[in-house]
């Protein structure tokens, strides 16, 4: 087993080591000015637009979830205490306690915890954009190293 796995992970390590750049093969090529150029163009046509998502944080909604369950199970434990007095041949008893066990509790849903944070949608087009116009310069990505 541990033969056929050392081939396998040195693969995944040698790609892992590689990466990319732009080159282009044209002898005026300035890559500074193309890339300015094209990223002035592509926030004119996907200009910076923030918007604020929402997304439900599944850590805090869980804590949360756990925390009501833990107090619904406390008030569903039954601890009682009696008083008895004698009066004459009788005796009365006066019982203090919570919920007893049987008794029905109504259950809540746990509230869920939103979070927000802050996105440029159009980024993705911009960076797509931009791209697409360097190539269009002349420019590719070649990988380089191992």
């Amino acid at each position: 087993m541990k033969r056929s796995m050392c081939p396998a992970a040195a693969l995944v390590a040698l790609s892992g080591c590689a990466s990319y750049e732009w080159r282009n093969d044209q002898a005026n090529a300035n890559w500074e000015a193309d890339l300015n150029d094209c990223r002035v163009s592509a926030l004119s046509l996907y200009p910076k637009t923030i918007v604020q998502e929402r997304e439900i944080d599944r850590a805090a909604t869980d804590a949360m979830a756990a925390e009501q369950r833990r107090q619904q199970e406390a008030a569903r434990t039954y601890s009682a205490s009696a008083t008895c007095n004698r009066a004459g041949r009788s005796v009365q008893c006066e019982a203090y306690g919570s919920l007893p066990a049987s008794q029905v509790v109504v259950v809540q849903p746990p509230p869920v915890v939103y979070r927000t944070r802050t996105v440029d949608v159009n980024a993705p087009d911009r960076d797509g954009y931009t791209q697409t116009c360097v190539a269009s310069r002349g420019w590719r990505r070649v990988r380089v190293g191992s």
